[in-house]
């Protein structure tokens, strides 16, 4: 049997239930608590809850829908875990990847009148920083990638600058005081403005979804003019932005080889995206920018005599032998898209000839290692 008392004025509960159960035979119980919050405040200002203004009334029709719908939510449930962990096909590396980069959407949230968003990080209150959102954004975009657009196309895009510059976050606060939703804020970063260019592609390609495409192309259009002009200050490269890892103070040094491996990897996702959209004057002007950077990069940031791609570089410090892990991610993205330069995704796409990704690569092997990963630069007992 079952009892129901409720009262409007309590603050603790109780929930029971009672069966008879044979010898030898097996029962389940089912319970289902549902809670009901009807709004959501960010710094004083409400913004709601998307299920609360158009899924469910009260607590009680959430519990009843989940109650109605349960058989299913399991079977898609162990659907979703046998298509990760039941593959043995799948490398126990990639079976991490995807599942615990789902994990992360705990820190998400709908609005009432349906944004998608989502917190840097659980010690970082900034909202839906580029950067951050595409290093854990490939489960997202193969398995839900609409949530993906309504990022792109009602935060990053209506927020960008004047001058073509995409805003490093939705709202800003995790170094000072915490923004109103979509107000933006930020830095200047080599790893914004591009990778929103190569996110749009990489949406685009994986969904055909041409209405995304060309809502957006004026925005990347401008977010190209920014990185490959005034980002550059007359250089091949961009110039003097810090990036991700921006506690080593990179915006101080007029090149750095993570920036530079992203501009090329966006000027090729640029040139690919004039392509779909026969706009044969914007994919030339990627072209010859990215064409005009890798002379440049190799003159720069590459050690000759050791072989490989140096952390960074400036015109009145030099270039110290710093071996930075993760200089290659640009390269990354550029082998999973098919970024070789051409109208179409096809391999190999390498940015740079393959021997020099395979010596920086050996030199990354050699000099970063510690108990604990790879560090991010070796400052010390690094190749001259």
């Amino acid at each position: 049997g079952a009892e129901s008392r409720v009262s409007p004025n309590a603050v603790h509960g109780a929930v029971s239930n009672s069966i008879t159960v044979p010898p030898g035979a097996n029962r389940s119980v089912t319970i289902i608590f549902a809670w009901h919050f009807t709004t959501r405040y960010m710094t004083g200002q409400p913004i709601g809850n998307y299920y609360a203004t158009h899924l469910h009334k009260d607590a009680a029709s959430a519990a009843s829908g989940l109650a109605t719908r349960l058989p299913q939510v399991v079977k898609t449930i162990q659907g979703w875990h046998e298509a990760f962990f039941g593959a043995t096909s799948l490398p126990v590396w990639l079976q991490d990847v995807i599942v615990n980069s789902m994990s992360q959407w705990r820190s998400a949230f709908m609005t009432a009148d349906g944004r998608w968003r989502q917190w840097e990080a659980y010690d970082c209150v900034d909202l839906d920083s580029v950067h951050n959102d595409y290093q854990r954004q490939m489960p997202y975009a193969l398995f839900f990638p609409a949530f993906v657009k309504n990022v792109m196309t009602s935060g990053w895009a209506k927020l960008q600058g004047g001058n073509g510059m995409i805003t490093e976050s939705l709202s800003g606060g995790c170094m000072g005081s915490t923004g109103k939703l979509d107000s933006g804020g930020g830095r200047v970063m080599g790893d914004v403005s591009t990778v929103f260019v190569i996110e749009t592609l990489q949406l685009y390609e994986w969904t055909a979804d041409h209405a995304f495409l060309d809502e957006l192309k004026e925005t990347a259009f401008r977010a190209v003019e920014w990185f490959g002009g005034l980002g550059t200050a007359g250089t091949p490269l961009p110039h003097r932005q810090c990036c991700t890892y921006d506690i080593i103070d990179f915006a101080n040094y007029d090149h750095t080889s993570f920036n530079s491996f992203l501009y090329l990897a966006a000027m090729r996702a640029g040139e690919r995206l004039g392509a779909h959209l026969n706009n044969a004057s914007f994919a030339a002007e990627c072209k010859a920018k990215a064409d005009q950077a890798l002379p440049y990069l190799n003159e720069t940031l590459w050690n000759h005599t050791a072989e490989y791609f140096r952390a960074w570089q400036d015109a009145k410090l030099g270039a110290p032998p710093w071996v930075m892990a993760d200089t290659l991610y640009g390269q990354v993205i550029a082998n999973t898209l098919g970024l070789n330069g051409g109208a179409s995704a096809a391999a190999p796409a390498w940015l740079v000839p393959k021997r020099m990704v395979g010596k920086h690569l050996e030199k990354e092997a050699l000099y970063n290692p510690s108990p604990y990963g790879l560090t991010v630069v070796t400052t010390t007992g690094a190749p001259p």
